[in-house]
């Protein structure tokens, strides 16, 4: 994944409520590469794109209705 905007990136706890699932289970997602992430910042926060969220959600079973 390339540069993230500041403005459309989300943080780990955003994507989670978003997804309603947990932090953990976000940054499990990240860490395998299923969801793809930038790291930022001294502490390597996550940030993901939004485009990024949606095309996960879309192909994704647990949120195909």
């Amino acid at each position: 994944m390339k540069e993230i905007d500041q403005l459309s990136s989300l943080r780990v706890g955003e994507v989670a409520r978003l997804m309603y699932v947990s932090v953990s289970t976000v940054r499990s997602w990240s860490n395998k590469g299923l969801l793809p992430s930038i790291r930022v910042g001294p502490r390597r926060d996550r940030r993901f794109s939004l485009e990024a969220v949606q095309e996960f959600m879309a192909h994704s079973p647990k949120f195909s209705l």
